[in-house]
């Protein structure tokens, strides 16, 4: 392997209805057939880049959009026979998972692999809870439920950034934004590790059937994310994109990255996503420069059979 170092590439399905809710819509204008366009298009695309570069990614997927739309479970399914792995980021995308009781979280878990098993076949082992709310109960049910890893230690920028972010809101009126945050992320660390069962930020010295796979940063600030990525000039985002002595490497993608204003029929209430109006042909163009700047020093291994090689 290419100086002992791996990459895995990760996409969150967040469809446009998420995103009007993360934005505070309640209600939008947006029916299942645009839906079904929406990830069609953005599946299409993404299968395309993947292919070009010979990269088995894991989408992590919402069970209550899977059970809607049969385009989204054949898509899906059609994934796992490209060698694609399909990832739970639980039932109804709640904002702040951890803020639930635990009946509630366990919930959310079971329905969505239950989603994902009747698409494709396969039981999911991976999870991403939405807006990185992660913390320990959250960690321990997910290993109850059989869920193999978390990828949720979100960078520390986003959760100041969240935290900021819910402070201003409570001064502000509607619609406010539905961010959801956990705990630090794992005390900035980088590497996979068995996580403890009484404070998940620290490496269990017991054998466990869970691990956390950490969001990576550049120079301990900066996230590994595309959308991140696509804010700077292409030079910056090389520099950031190089500076990882991690040995395993998470680069995330949203499945709306794949998408643009121009292309799509999108609600204009999501038009605020940063990069919604660049052209997608750009967009690819800098997604493939990112994976060929990392695929010169790393060796590309999907999350899934890391684990389950461990």
């Amino acid at each position: 392997m290419k100086q002992n170092k791996l990459v895995s590439f990760h996409v969150d399905v967040d469809s446009p209805l998420i995103l009007s809710r993360f934005y505070g819509f309640k209600s939008i204008s947006y029916d299942l057939q645009m839906l079904e366009r929406f990830y069609e298009k953005t599946f299409e695309r993404a299968f395309q880049l993947f292919d070009t570069y010979g990269i088995r990614a894991t989408f992590f997927c919402v069970g209550e959009e899977i059970a809607k739309s049969k385009i989204l479970a054949a898509l899906l399914k059609k994934a796992c026979d490209k060698g694609h792995a399909i990832a739970n980021h639980t039932y109804t995308h709640p904002f702040g998972i951890n803020t639930l009781s635990a009946a509630e979280i366990r919930t959310e878990i079971v329905k969505c692999n239950e989603a994902i098993l009747n698409a494709t076949s396969v039981n999911p082992i991976g999870f991403r809870a939405p807006g990185y709310a992660i913390d320990t109960k959250v960690i321990n049910i997910l290993e109850e439920c059989g869920i193999r890893y978390d990828s949720s230690a979100g960078w520390p920028v986003f959760h100041l950034l969240f935290k900021s972010v819910k402070f201003i809101q409570s001064f502000t009126a509607n619609p406010k934004m539905a961010v959801g945050y956990g705990e630090t992320n794992s005390y900035f660390r980088n590497s996979p590790y068995a996580p403890d069962r009484i404070n998940w930020k620290l490496k269990s010295r017991e054998k466990r059937t869970i691990s956390e796979i950490p969001l990576p940063t550049s120079f301990q600030v900066f996230p590994y994310y595309a959308n991140f990525h696509l804010s700077l000039p292409e030079s910056a985002g090389s520099v950031l994109i190089n500076n990882s002595s991690n040995p395993f490497l998470v680069y995330l993608f949203h499945i709306i990255e794949f998408s643009s204003s121009q292309s799509e029929c999108l609600p204009r209430e999501i038009f605020r996503h940063p990069h919604i109006h660049v052209p997608v042909e750009k967009k690819i163009t800098r997604f493939s420069g990112t994976i060929e700047t990392l695929l010169k020093n790393r060796e590309q291994l999907q999350t899934e059979q890391f684990i389950l090689n461990e």
